[in-house]
């Protein structure tokens, strides 16, 4: 397997959902132009989701590669058969495609729990008055967790080969990145690098 972080990545906290929609639309689009692979892409919301689908779904379809999307075009099993799948929630764990059916895998943004959910809210004000503190002793080890779950949907077996593509930069820019990246096995490189050079290598690697 293989780990990267586009340098051109959008900065989440500054983007709207439009822009954001847009960026990882381009990012999927470049990808399916060069690669033409089964492809996950990963949300935590359906309200991206939902975007990034209405804005890449006719552009492919032009190119005759369906795109579709959990809540919006078909049944978890219908959307297991497509190009391109757009998910969220249970396909962060729940999701067997060994071998060939998944090598292509996009993490949208880090996995961390919304904060404003009133749920989330009353775990995190307990936690603060029993003397933890919340983000550091429980959404960074629960993001760590998911990430590492995001990569067994790609890699199945010792004969799986497959990318993971993050595009959130806080993974190598803030000081809690290295936790998260502490989550991946051992020996697994982290490589932030240009696009045009992650596309360059994906074709060497994926194509061997």
């Amino acid at each position: 397997a293989r780990v990267y972080v586009p340098e051109e990545a959008v900065a989440i906290q500054n983007a709207s959902s439009y822009e954001m929609g847009q960026y990882i639309s381009d990012t999927i689009e470049k990808l399916m132009a060069q690669e033409e692979r089964s492809m996950l892409v990963l949300f935590t919301s359906h309200e991206l989701l939902s975007t990034v689908y209405h804005q890449v779904q006719p552009r492919l379809l032009e190119k005759g590669q369906e795109v579709l999307a959990q809540g919006i075009s078909g049944s978890r099993e219908k959307i297991l058969k497509r190009n391109v799948l757009l998910g969220a929630d249970s396909f962060w764990e729940g999701v067997d495609l060994p071998g060939t059916a998944l090598q292509l895998l996009i993490v949208t943004r880090l996995p961390f729990e919304n904060p404003k959910r009133p749920l989330v809210q009353a775990k995190y004000a307990y936690l603060e008055a029993e003397g933890i503190q919340p983000f550091a002793q429980e959404a960074v080890p629960k993001a760590a967790l998911r990430l590492r779950q995001a990569l067994g949907r790609l890699i199945r077996s010792e004969e799986d080969r497959g990318a993971l593509l993050i595009l959130d930069r806080r993974l190598v820019t803030a000081k809690y990145g290295k936790r998260l990246i502490k989550a991946f096995p051992k020996g697994l490189s982290v490589k932030e690098a240009p696009m045009p050079e992650i596309l360059e290598e994906l074709k060497e690697f994926l194509n061997k």
